[in-house]
């Protein structure tokens, strides 16, 4: 006769050592499936490679023009920085392509006219001043207001180039020159008497010296550095001209 066979033991009925080996193979890692989620794709799925893309060694001439780009670069910033400079050092704070005389002077033949009345007036003082040749005398100051204008020309233009700035307008400095100058001599010939004639002289010139500069100052605007800059370049220019005349009285007077 056949005995009964007995129940398998599965399930929470599991005892004993049937529940330990139960319990291992539940903890077995080739055992356990990955269950990735609805939404994650394939399961073993790998991203594709990315190769990096091979970059050719520059050639030497695009290294030479890359180094020659970069130092005009260099060389461009240089200039910009040596300009900035020299217009903080210029004398009147302005950019260097700004002219000495303004642009805004259009007005030159006023300035002419006004500069004759006030040389008629310098030579009528010197005529009146002069003792027997007084209408020598006031063709002398008319010369020389005319001379020392076109002198003053000349040195403004060596003022332009010390200072690397364009001179502007030739007929507006001319003619605002001439006006100082003729404020100069008015003021020289003024009838000035205290009784000591070199003092009367010294007086007069320091007066008609202050005259002229600041007569440049308010028709230029500028300011009193550069007036007196060129003023003094005006006086050297006229006394290398006429250096020969003083060498010559030095010659007679020994």
């Amino acid at each position: 006769m056949e005995q009964p066979r007995e129940p398998e033991k599965t399930g929470p009925n599991l005892e004993g050592e049937d529940a330990l080996a139960a319990s291992e193979s539940a903890f077995d890692p080739d055992a356990v499936r990955i269950r990735p989620k609805p939404d994650a794709g394939p399961v073993f799925e790998l991203e594709p490679a990315v190769e990096a893309p091979k970059v050719k060694a520059p050639s030497p001439v695009a290294v030479q023009e890359a180094n020659a780009k970069i130092a005009e670069a260099e060389r461009r910033e240089a200039e910009e920085r040596e300009r900035k400079k020299r217009e903080e050092e210029s004398l009147d704070g302005k950019p260097l392509t700004e002219p000495l005389v303004p642009r805004e002077f259009r007005q030159w033949r006023t300035v002419a006219y006004i500069g004759a009345g006030v040389l008629a007036l310098a030579a009528g003082l010197a005529w009146h001043g002069a003792a027997k040749s007084g209408f020598i005398v006031a063709l002398i100051v008319m010369y020389t207001t005319v001379l020392h204008s076109g002198l003053a020309l000349g040195a403004l233009r060596l003022q332009a180039m010390l200072e690397q700035r364009p001179m502007g307008e030739w007929r507006e400095a001319l003619a605002r020159f001439f006006l100082s100058l003729a404020v100069f001599h008015a003021v020289l010939y003024l009838p000035l008497k205290t009784g000591y004639v070199a003092l009367d002289k010294s007086v007069l010139a320091v007066a008609a010296a202050g005259g002229f500069v600041g007569a440049v100052i308010v028709l230029f605007r500028w300011p009193p550095r550069r007036a007196v800059m060129v003023g003094g370049i005006q006086v050297l220019i006229w006394v290398a001209l006429t250096m020969h005349v003083w060498l010559e009285k030095l010659i007679r007077v020994k």
